[in-house]
C-alpha cells in the first residue's frame, strides 16, 4: 500500500495498532517471521495478517477486502541497521506466510526489473516530462533488457548494451531469435 490512499493507510495502521494493544485478543490473525543471512547482510522480516478487519472507511471501495497487515523489515549491513514498515490489504483469505511469500516475490520482481533498468539504461535520470513519453520509451527499454537477458553470454547487461552499440554483429546476435534447441 502506498501513501496515495491516506485514509486507507491511516485506517489500516489504526486497526493494526488496536489489535496489538489488546494482544490480538478476539482478533483473527496469524504471524510469520523469517531471518536470512548472506552477502554481508542480516535481514529479518515479520508479517501479520489480520483477517476480517474492522474500521476501514469506505470498505465498499475495496471489493472483497479480507485481510490487512503490516510487513516489518529490519536489515543490518556492516553494522548499520535500517528498518521499514509497509502495509498491505488483500482480497484473498491467506495466511501470513502466504502473504509474506507473495510480498517478497512482488518486491523481488519489482526491484530486479527497476534496478536493472536504472543501472543499464539510467532510467531514473530520464528527463522526459510527459507520461506518454515515459511510457513510449519504457517499452523499448524493457524489450532491450529482455533481449539482453535472453542472450547466453555471461557479460553484464551494461557490457552487452555497450557491445551491441559498437558491434553490429553482436547486435544482430542479440536481436536474432533463439535457435531451436530440439533440432540436432
Amino acid at each position: 500500500m502506498k501513501d496515495n490512499q491516506p485514509n486507507l493507510r491511516e485506517d489500516v495502521e489504526k486497526c493494526f495498532t488496536a489489535a496489538m494493544e489488546v494482544d490480538y485478543e478476539g482478533v483473527r490473525h496469524d504471524e510469520h517471521e523469517t531471518e536470512e543471512r548472506g552477502h554481508g547482510r542480516h535481514e529479518k522480516r515479520s508479517v501479520v495478517a489480520i483477517h476480517a478487519p474492522e474500521g476501514i472507511r469506505g470498505v465498499e471501495e475495496w471489493e472483497g477486502l479480507k485481510v490487512i497487515g503490516p510487513c516489518y523489515g529490519e536489515r543490518r549491513v556492516k553494522g548499520k541497521k535500517s528498518e521499514e514498515m509497509r502495509y498491505f490489504i488483500g482480497s484473498r483469505d491467506m495466511s501470513a506466510k502466504e502473504y509474506a511469500e507473495a510480498y517478497r516475490g512482488h518486491w523481488g520482481i519489482e526491484n530486479n526489473l527497476h534496478w536493472r533498468l536504472d543501472v543499464a539504461f539510467r532510467e531514473d535520470e530520464s528527463r522526459i516530462q510527459s507520461r506518454d513519453g515515459q511510457a513510449n520509451f519504457a517499452l523499448p527499454r524493457k524489450l532491450a533488457l529482455s533481449l539482453m537477458k535472453r542472450h547466453p553470454g555471461k557479460e553484464s547487461i551494461g557490457r552487452k548494451r555497450l557491445a551491441a552499440a559498437y558491434d553490429t554483429g553482436f547486435l544482430e546476435e542479440i536481436l536474432s531469435p533463439i535457435p531451436n534447441l530440439e533440432s540436432p
